[in-house]
């Protein structure tokens, strides 16, 4: 009977290191359960802490590019600004010299029909000066005739 003892006794043997084995097992398991529950919290802290810097880097990109777009809006809107100002004031410069221009020739005109009308008076002037001398010389001329005339008739 004996070997049956020793069948018994080796089976409570393995038994006992199998328990054992199992209780082993059974901690690793659990200490393999808690890493593992310990990482996947690391993993779940490090990407919310990843999605965070992106949303960071999102508003802070947003931010920046609307920055940059009122930057850039505000330059052109000044510069069209600038332009419409430019083209006022040529717009202004231009309408000042073609009222110049007007009231120079208008100027020019009066002055030209002032100095021909005191030309055309001072020949009317002359003219009628020479015109006068002429009759004047033509009647003393006459008169000198007639005299002659009747002094030729006397005699």
């Amino acid at each position: 009977m004996q070997p049956e003892i020793t069948w018994l006794e080796t089976n409570q043997q393995q038994l006992t290191k199998a328990t054992r084995t199992a209780e082993e097992l059974q901690y690793l398991l659990e200490e393999e359960r808690a890493r593992n529950a310990e990482m996947r919290m690391q993993y779940e802290r490090q990407l919310k802490l990843i999605r965070n810097g992106i949303q960071k880097e999102k508003r802070d990109l947003k931010q920046t590019l609307v920055q940059q777009v009122d930057f850039i809006v505000r330059k052109y809107r000044n510069l069209a600004t600038e332009a419409v100002e430019t083209a006022r004031q040529e717009r202004q410069r231009v309408q000042t010299e073609r009222i110049k221009a007007r009231e120079l020739a208008e100027t020019a005109c009066r002055n030209f029909e002032k100095d021909l009308k005191e030309r055309t008076r001072k020949a009317l002037e002359e003219y009628r000066q020479l015109a006068q001398e002429a009759h004047k010389a033509a009647q003393a001329e006459r008169e000198e005739l007639r005299t002659k005339w009747q002094v030729c008739r006397r005699e």
